[in-house]
């Protein structure tokens, strides 16, 4: 501002009158207001995701409230990160709200798509939520995370082809990508008969003992008692999420050697138990839907 108010004052042909530099000055001022403004938003919001990255979501919103009062004009990266907040917060509603505002103001800004996504899937509606993915893969086609999501709402919708699609893209952009895509790949590959490579070898390397139950039941090397009983062991708090588990994997292999009758006890079981962790309660409910009725 000091270099601004300096210029204002020295004698200049094109100011000659004292109405232009009455405009100047306030132009001035109102410059050095707007940047005082931008800055204090900028630091607001800074503050928010610092906060949400600690687990204060209540702090988070108040922060990024504050940034989205403060800016001189509507930022899109302020409601996209206060959109993800609210996520996190289980206001689905007003996430997807805020992201359809960033988006308004910023239609290539991949995450705020991103992030209304996840919302609309956690909201149910899993239509809306393939077609934002689908426009921040467009935006974003490097980011791995957006490929595993739409693969999984996908399989939801019984596109088995269109989900291994996906899952193969998600593993070649992100090598370390963990057994529960590999496990839900092979499923699929199997189920649409297609070869499912060396699974075996990808098996051997896991290093929890749950999963690769798991993957060596797949393969024919546990019983379905084995890994019910499997399922049993380990820690209290993830109990539910093993038997729903061990239920949809069982059901999946009843499926694979047409057995619809035999999966359905098991489908039913995995689907039942609410309040999992775990992708395959969801694909159980799925196919519980498609399956003929005893």
């Amino acid at each position: 501002m000091r270099i601004g108010l300096f210029f204002i004052f020295i004698p200049n042909p094109m100011f000659s009158d004292s109405k232009s530099i009455v405009f100047i000055c306030l132009a001035a001022l109102l410059l050095a207001a707007c940047s005082n403004k931008t800055q204090e938003a900028a630091d607001h919001a800074k503050s928010g995701m610092d906060k949400y990255d600690k687990g204060d979501l209540s702090g988070a919103l108040a922060e990024l409230d504050q940034a989205i009062a403060a800016a001189p004009t509507p930022q899109a990266e302020y409601l996209n990160d206060r959109a993800l907040v609210q996520l996190a917060r289980n206001d689905f509603a007003t996430s997807i709200a805020d992201a359809t505002k960033a988006i308004a103001i910023n239609p290539k800004l991949g995450a705020a798509f991103g992030n209304r996504a996840l919302a609309e899937q956690d909201n149910g509606n899993f239509t809306a939520a393939i077609a934002d993915f689908t426009q921040g893969i467009a935006l974003q086609p490097a980011f791995a995370p957006y490929y595993g999501y739409r693969g999984e709402l996908l399989q939801n919708q019984n596109d088995f082809a269109g989900a291994v699609a996906d899952y193969d893209k998600f593993i070649s952009l992100q090598s370390s990508a963990g057994p529960a895509v590999r496990l839900y790949r092979y499923v699929l590959l199997r189920r649409l008969g297609r070869d499912s490579g060396d699974f075996a070898s990808t098996v051997a390397s896991w290093s929890d003992s749950w999963t690769k139950n798991i993957g060596l039941f797949l393969l024919g090397k546990m019983s379905e008692a084995d890994l019910l009983t499997a399922a049993e062991s380990g820690p209290p708090e993830s109990g539910n999420d093993r038997q729903c588990q061990a239920n949809y994997y069982i059901g999946e292999m009843h499926l694979i050697n047409k057995d619809p009758a035999g999966a359905r006890p098991f489908i039913a079981l995995a689907s039942a138990l609410e309040g999992t962790n775990c992708d395959e309660y969801g694909f159980a409910r799925t196919e519980l839907a498609h399956l003929p009725k005893p």
